[in-house]
């Protein structure tokens, strides 16, 4: 008798444990994608310019979007109008040596995609000015 409970219980435990895997599998599934928020930086003449696509689906989503960065050690905090997320396009006037930005894009409260830079080093400078030093001007 406690032989034949052994084999009911080996056989519920198994039966349980493949509904498990059938139920919730243990790979994620190859369909989803979760959504990217690329972000191009580039700088010219000491500003940073930020470039994304205003296409994707998370700027679509996006109610709004905040601008955290810290310049010269002092952390900062702006509001990004939605209508500027929909442009694709941000430019930042760095004042130090150091920045980090962080670019956050937000539904309602929610953050739904953020992207993060650090830059280290002397600003670009740009091609005129680099003239006009060098000439004595």
């Amino acid at each position: 008798m406690t032989r034949l409970y052994l084999s009911l219980g080996s056989a519920l435990l198994a039966a349980v444990s493949f509904m498990i895997v059938l139920g919730e599998p243990l790979s994620p599934d190859r369909r989803y994608r979760p959504e990217t928020f690329a972000v191009k930086v580039s700088e010219a003449s000491g500003s940073l310019i930020l470039e994304w696509s205003p296409q994707s689906r998370l700027v679509q989503s996006a109610t709004g979007g905040v601008l955290e960065y810290v310049d010269g050690g002092t952390p900062h905090r702006d509001e990004v109008d939605v209508r500027v997320l929909r442009q694709g396009a941000l430019e930042y006037r760095r004042r130090s040596h150091e920045v980090l930005l962080r670019l956050l894009l937000l539904k309602k409260r929610d953050v739904i995609g953020q992207m993060s830079v650090r830059l280290t080093g002397a600003p670009a400078v740009a091609a005129q000015e680099t003239l006009t030093n060098r000439n004595g001007k």
